[in-house]
């Protein structure tokens, strides 16, 4: 090989590895940005779980207040019978 082949092929080797490490730092830039999106994936699941508690908790309020609601109203003489 001669010197002027020799130079075009290290021309060439030095553009792939320059190629290599900017898709290095683009994979890497990629990551982090994926593992900022799971992150807030993960947060607005958890919110959404708390919300559903608080509507569970919601719930199981509102039937105890219509049981004693019911209860008030079969003492007072209130039910239709």
């Amino acid at each position: 090989m001669n010197e002027n082949t020799e130079n075009l092929v290290l021309e060439h080797l030095r553009a792939i590895r320059q190629s290599i490490g900017n898709i290095e730092q683009d994979m890497a830039d990629i990551k982090f940005r994926m593992s900022k999106l799971e992150n807030r994936i993960a947060a607005l699941e958890r919110g959404q779980a708390d919300i559903h508690e608080i509507l569970a908790h919601q719930a199981l309020k509102q039937d105890r207040q219509d049981d004693r609601l019911a209860r008030i109203e079969k003492r007072l003489d209130l039910v239709d019978h």
